[in-house]
This record gives C-alpha cells, structure tokens and sequence, in this order.
C-alpha cells in the first residue's frame, strides 16, 4: 500500500509539494497505521499506557500530526520526538498528514514494569536463605 493510498484510506489530505518552509513540531508519538505514525505534543505517558491503539487515535488525531515513515530513524510508541515538517493548513475535523523533512528522538519511551502493588520484592543473602524458607513455612 502506498502512503498517497493511505493518505486516502483515511481521507488526510494529500500534500506532496516540494518542501519551501517548515516548522518544528516535538511531541510524543502516539500510534502506527499503514505506514505512518501519529505524534501529538498533547499526548501524556499515562495516556499511552492505559488507553488502547483506537483511543489513543481517536484523542489526539484531530490536533496531532501524521508524518510517513519512510526513511525515518527507528521510534517506538511513546517516544519524545521533534520532527521538522512542511506548514500546511487543516480543517479542525481533518487529521493533518505532513510532508516531513527531518525526525530525530529526543527521549526513548520505556515503560516501567507493572508491579503489583501488594508484591514486596526482598533479595536475601545466600547464608540466610534457610531462615527465611522456615520463616516463610509458618506464615
């Protein structure tokens, strides 16, 4: 599928013009489709993490920006990126899809581990390792 076909498949407007002016955009980058990633300066962490792919489009498509990922440095859900990109103009009910110039990562997403919280976590030193199993046994 090419991008000028996604760019339809979603009704995004098509921009292919050289590129004369453009702006900076930093933002994190919310989700993937069809050879293209969305990125919303609005976007939060806690968002990211608990709403799904759909939310997280439906929340931020109409003020964030879809860029292509053609020759674009690895990135990843999450990920703090500014991205350099052609200024175009865009109803508030259409999503605005960018001719984009140059992407860098400003900050790799990485999710902290869900740990539950009533789950304490001990290290034990090797010799009191028989204490502790005969502590535990009468718990």
């Amino acid at each position: 599928m090419t991008l000028s076909h996604s760019k339809k498949k979603h009704s995004l407007s098509l921009h292919d013009g050289p590129v004369f002016s453009g702006v900076k955009h930093v933002g994190r980058v919310v989700a993937f489709e069809d050879k293209m990633f969305l990125v919303s300066s609005k976007a939060t962490i806690e968002d990211i993490e608990t709403l799904s792919k759909k939310e997280l489009m439906y929340r931020y498509s109409t003020e964030g920006t879809w860029y292509p990922l053609d020759d674009t440095p690895e990135i990843s859900e999450g990920d703090l990126v500014e991205a350099y990109y052609q200024i175009q103009t865009s109803t508030n009910t259409t999503p605005i899809v960018s001719d984009l110039w140059d992407l860098k990562r400003l900050e790799k997403y990485e999710p902290e581990t869900v740990v539950n919280k009533n789950t304490i976590t001990l290290t034990v030193n090797k010799d009191n390792i028989s204490k502790v199993k005969s502590f535990l046994s009468m718990l």
